[in-house]
């Protein structure tokens, strides 16, 4: 399929293919250690407390293994795969047991209304209960935004509160701003009830280089006007 016109990824006659494809992927990852299943607000926040990059930290072989974190995405998230409860099995992954937490109510979140039915006493707990104290901003903001689409009023109201408290930048910081505005844009007419709130925001800290100024107000202006789209 040169022109990339069709989606090969379902046919039987590239099956071979995709599976040799998914194999070198794999062991690339574990090559360069690849930093992408780790969120990028811990990720910063780590490598902040390890004065160095996030790249000189994951490759410290005690603290970050890419390929074992390959595998928890998949399994978490791919609908195909048969499902595990990485709420129960976070505390296997310390030190990076809100990793776990974050991958775990991402598969909840991807599997639509019968994930976030099935995990929603964790997702709570996650959100603002016993496993909150485990979870850092990402997993809560992930917890919220499931519980924020497919939970009950209670779980609205909880959800909306926490992600306008984590969309403030000058408060939590760029990355937890950056997350939880996309989370509020992503719920819809369901965050209108913050509309006003989301306007008052701050617009940008001054915590980050001057590439970063944009992004805040940026999606300030999406969230709101695709609020006012639906109204």
């Amino acid at each position: 399929d040169p022109d990339e016109v069709a989606n090969l990824a379902g046919s039987s006659a590239h099956s071979g293919k995709l599976d040799e494809l998914r194999t070198a992927l794999v062991e690339q990852i574990a090559t360069i250690r690849d930093v992408g299943f780790l969120p990028e607000e811990p990720r910063v926040r780590w490598s902040a407390v390890a004065g160095g990059s996030a790249y000189d930290l994951v490759r410290q072989e005690d603290f970050y293994a890419a390929q074992a974190w390959h595998s928890v995405a998949v399994f978490a998230t791919d609908p195909s795969s048969p499902e595990r409860n990485y709420f129960d099995d976070a505390e296997a992954y310390l030190p990076l047991e809100e990793i776990a937490l974050y991958w775990a109510a991402t598969g909840a979140l991807a599997r639509g209304e019968p994930g976030v039915q099935k995990f929603q006493a964790e997702l709570r707990s996650v959100l603002d209960g016993e496993l909150s104290r485990q979870a850092g901003p990402t997993a809560r903001i992930v917890a919220a935004e499931a519980l924020g689409k497919f939970g009950d009023d209670r779980d609205l109201d909880a959800s909306l509160e926490l992600l306008i408290d984590f969309a403030d930048a000058e408060k939590h910081g760029i990355y937890a701003a950056q997350a939880a505005l996309i989370a509020l844009d992503e719920l819809d007419a369901r965050a209108a009830p913050l509309r006003d709130r989301i306007a008052a925001l701050p617009p940008t800290t001054v915590a980050v280089h001057e590439r970063m100024q944009t992004y805040i107000p940026r999606l300030i202006e999406k969230t709101l006007a695709d609020l006012d789209a639906k109204q």
